[in-house]
């Protein structure tokens, strides 16, 4: 598994440009052809950047399960304690555009007050005094673009590299009879619009609204483990946590459509999401360090327990 960390952690760790996640979306499709599994590469055929391709692995027509998560990576944000809260789209939402709009602002501010004290003091800067004016506004418009457009996150381990890792396991200990059962998505655009998921809407018209979907999220660092689940769906929450028999604590939560937006679950009808992390003082679910350069761990014993649980609730 520590392999698997550094060659999918890191050497393939960035994938935020197209260029990015097709490159890593090649290496880890051997894994899964090596293990015997049938492939396919799906996209919404936009252009750039803007395109979402999908890796299907298994019959994801046949399949009552499928196990999924996105495999594309984030910008890095500029901004201290950030907190993703996995279970909670909308709250997700207002922290990433609070933790880049606000360093944008930021900058723009400071490049104004610097521009209102250069036409201020008519002394400073003498004859290139205009020239500074000039580099002022276009430092500024500059840095601001650049804060708000992103960059891409160098460390991205626990998202979600540790969730990939978590279904390539699980498809390693699946036996034939459940392989017949059970699929495996990853998604693309996880991190911003979610058209990789919604892309399922098309592949399977008909009976996308009968699957279950396991979605696994930033599984790879917490103290608390959550399988969390839409309305009428606790009884496949509690067989899949009776099969858990790692080290934190597993809960079960039921969700709603109100939380799940903006997360790839909400366009699946039948849907469980699996994540780790830390409780805030009102009881809500986080995950810290993602989205920054500190995304450099996951516990592999968790990954492994995560992935034995899923296997064990499939291998009957």
């Amino acid at each position: 598994m520590e392999d698997l960390l550094v060659r999918y952690g890191i050497i393939f760790g960035k994938r935020y440009t197209l260029k990015q996640r097709q490159r890593f979306l090649l290496a880890i499709n051997e894994e899964f052809t090596k293990l015997g599994y049938q492939t396919k590469f799906a996209n919404n055929e936009r252009k750039n950047n803007a395109r979402a391709v999908d890796l299907f692995i298994g019959d994801i027509g046949t399949a009552n399960t499928i196990i999924c998560t996105h495999h594309d990576t984030p910008m890095t944000v500029l901004w201290p304690n950030y907190r993703y809260y996995p279970l909670n789209g909308q709250r997700s939402s207002r922290s990433y555009w609070l933790a880049t709009l606000v360093p944008s602002l930021i900058a723009t501010a400071l490049g104004a007050i610097f521009i209102y004290f250069l036409i201020s003091n008519p002394a400073f800067g003498g004859s290139f005094r205009p020239f500074w004016i000039f580099l002022t506004v276009l430092a500024s418009f500059l840095l601001a673009t650049l804060i708000s457009a992103g960059l891409s996150n160098k460390y991205n381990i626990n998202r979600n590299t540790a969730s990939i890792l978590a279904i390539l396991e699980t498809a390693k200990l699946l036996n034939k009879q459940a392989q017949q059962k059970v699929a495996f998505i990853l998604f693309d655009k996880g991190c911003s619009d979610n058209s990789g998921a919604q892309m399922l809407q098309k592949a399977l018209p008909t009976t996308l609204n009968k699957k279950l979907f396991i979605y696994l999220d930033c599984i790879g660092n917490g103290n608390n483990l959550i399988v969390a689940h839409r309305e009428n769906l606790k009884k496949e929450s509690e067989r899949l946590a009776k099969n858990f028999s790692g080290k934190q604590e597993i809960q079960i939560e039921e969700l709603d459509d109100a939380q799940l937006m903006y997360t790839p679950a909400y366009f699946f009808k039948r849907a469980l999401t699996v994540t780790n992390g830390h409780f805030d003082k009102s009881g809500n679910l986080f995950v810290e360090k993602v989205n920054t350069g500190a995304d450099k761990f996951a516990d592999i014993e968790t990954i492994e327990a995560i992935a034995k649980m899923l296997a064990d609730s499939f291998n009957k």
